[in-house]
């Protein structure tokens, strides 16, 4: 029944969401790409530690842009590099095919590349997420009642984390239901990528949204609770 609980459980189930549809086609790469376990399980260590250093270099400057910026700047530096590195992680794989004689040239090939693209993607996500997305999510709820802080906290991390990696997962299972009936054919994560990606832009768009929604409303709070 809050508007203002309502939009940071958005910001959640938007971040679960688009994330999974990302690392959903960006694991479909790595499998064909690395077919020995050895392999995948090397390149997973080090894409962890990779993370790592990531979070922690993104902890550093996210703390200067929380001091510098305002708050709306923060909090929109993570849709924002998600969906910008999304677009360009789903437009290389749908054309990998036509981009594979200038892949070529670079003395490598189009799987590869994704495969590269897609772990920058992902570490960049899960670094901005790590040093500015729960930052801003945390301060948007410090001008609530004690009350809605306890409460609101409970419902939006428990409920909104669930719904937003479930849902993730449930679209793409969706897709793969949907187009292997209407095809005939079993589904591939390539098959049902042009869909997944209108969804991650929908989802994307959806999230920026509801930031800008959200910043009114804690810059408008934040004035309440400092005339209190």
């Amino acid at each position: 029944t809050s508007p203002y609980l309502g939009l940071i459980a958005m910001l959640v189930i938007c971040y679960g969401v688009s994330i999974n549809i990302i690392e959903g086609l960006w694991k479909s790469q790595l499998k064909l790409q690395y077919h020995n376990e050895n392999d995948y399980n090397t390149f997973m260590s080090r894409f962890t530690i990779v993370t790592g250093f990531a979070s922690i270099i993104m902890l550093i400057v996210g703390g200067n842009i929380l001091r510098i910026c305002r708050w709306v700047v923060a909090a929109m530096s993570t849709p924002v590099v998600i969906f910008l590195g999304g677009i360009a992680f789903f437009l290389f794989v749908l054309f990998k095919e036509e981009l594979a004689g200038t892949v070529a040239q670079w003395g490598t090939n189009p799987i590869a590349v994704a495969v590269l693209l897609g772990a920058m993607i992902v570490v960049m996500s899960k670094a901005t997420k790590y040093a500015l997305f729960d930052l801003t999510k945390e301060m948007a709820y410090i001008p609530l009642d004690e009350e809605m802080k306890v409460k609101g906290k409970a419902v939006v991390d428990v409920v909104g984390g669930r719904l937003g990696k479930s849902g993730g997962a449930f679209i793409q299972v969706a897709l793969f239901s949907i187009v292997s009936s209407l095809t005939g054919v079993k589904a591939t994560y390539y098959k049902i990528a042009p869909y997944a990606f209108a969804l991650f832009i929908l989802t994307c768009i959806v999230w920026i949204l509801s930031v800008k929604a959200l910043s009114k409303r804690v810059e408008a709070a934040n004035v309440k609770a400092g005339e209190a």
